[in-house]
């Protein structure tokens, strides 16, 4: 689908398609899941039951709850951010200055004076600033303290949840602050090798540079667990639920791939099933990781023999046997080889095979 920036909401969430449209899915009670046609996005943000877009044009659209006027953006073609809070958000402007708008019964909505911010973040009823100087501001709500930033000025990135704060600091650190009551805040993970930071309403989520992601806080609904991996891209954390961006590389090469024996006796003692790999033209076999090759995504290679523009790789027929001896047999099973180049390229490629259960290793006529 090639998404480019998600935002994760009360209890509905948005993505941004490399394409500049929109897609929204969850509670849709207010319409907050339903944005506006259009391909001419680039950012987005999902508040408790409102929605804002940032346009290409430097203009906002809101959509969503509307009781506060928090989905009524103001008007102009100079914002450069935005943020959607519980039910107020905030825009940064080109020049550095922040505007606020919704309910701000806690001052939530009436940013500080300036024009050198670089970064806003709206949370439950208070908000963040991120100043030029690597400096945080707060204002709004401040009952546990989240409101109230750490001193500093070597901050790269803010994070305003339902009642607490995180920020992440030039040296790749973590540091938060405000409501802890699940641990949101003071189990926050050492270490210095973090890219961005996401505070949920009682969870929180960082981006490790390996691609990685940590979770900590509330996990009733498996919300502050992430999955395992190191190729995400970016994270937003939500009320109950989180949300992560996949790196997603090229689809693989197709290769022509032919597997002897063609007929697969379950009952046979031999060693290897070979297969015969032959690679576009273009690719050289040369380029193939032998490590890489496998059979069913699982069976890795006995041995590869490069052959010019193809190769010959041993499987364990063994290994194979097990596998399917799980089938109805007589049957025909479509097998797949995969592997990598050493320029990072994926192949793959399938070949039928037929499978019997047979003393003697001949198949029926």
């Amino acid at each position: 689908m090639n998404f480019v920036a998600v935002s994760a909401g009360e209890e509905h969430s948005l993505a941004l398609r490399a394409d500049g449209s929109i897609a929204g899915w969850g509670s849709n009670r207010y319409g907050e899941a339903t944005p506006p046609s259009g391909n001419d996005f680039v950012a987005v943000a999902a508040g408790a039951y409102h929605s804002l877009a940032l346009k290409a044009d430097g203009s906002i659209v809101g959509w969503g709850r509307n009781d506060y006027g928090q989905a009524t953006p103001p008007s102009g073609n100079d914002f450069v951010a935005i943020s959607a809070g519980y039910y107020h958000s905030l825009v940064l402007k080109a020049d550095g200055s922040i505007v606020g708008w919704g309910r701000n019964r806690s001052g939530q909505a009436t940013p500080p004076s300036g024009n050198d911010f670089v970064a806003v973040s709206a949370g439950g009823h208070y908000s963040l600033g991120l100043k030029a100087d690597g400096s945080i501001i707060g204002w709004g709500r401040n009952d546990y303290g989240q409101a109230g930033p750490p001193l500093g000025n070597d901050f790269v990135a803010i994070s305003a949840g339902l009642y607490h704060s995180l920020a992440l600091k030039a040296d790749g650190t973590i540091v938060g602050w405000g409501r802890n009551l699940y641990g949101e805040v003071r189990r926050s993970p050492s270490g210095n090798d973090f890219v961005a930071v996401s505070a949920g309403a009682f969870h929180s989520l960082a981006l490790k540079a390996d691609g990685s992601i940590a979770g900590w806080g509330r996990n009733d609904y498996g919300q502050a667990t992430p999955p395992s991996g190191n190729d995400f891209v970016a994270i937003s954390a939500g009320r109950y639920h989180s949300l992560a961006i996949k790196e997603v590389g090229p689809p693989p090469i197709e290769a022509e791939i032919k597997l002897v024996p063609d007929t697969l006796n379950l009952q046979s003692k031999g060693r290897w099933l070979t297969c015969y790999i032959l690679l576009p033209e273009g690719y050289n076999a040369a380029q193939i990781e032998p490590n890489s090759v496998l059979l069913e995504e699982e069976i890795p290679a006995d041995r590869v023999v490069l052959e010019g523009q193809g190769a010959m790789v041993k499987f364990s027929r063994s290994a194979l046997q097990q596998i399917l001896g799980e089938l109805e047999t007589p049957a025909e099973v479509e097998l797949l080889v995969s592997g990598e180049l050493s320029d990072g390229t994926f192949f793959e490629g399938t070949d039928t095979i037929r499978v019997i259960e047979k003393r003697g290793g001949k198949a029926p006529k």
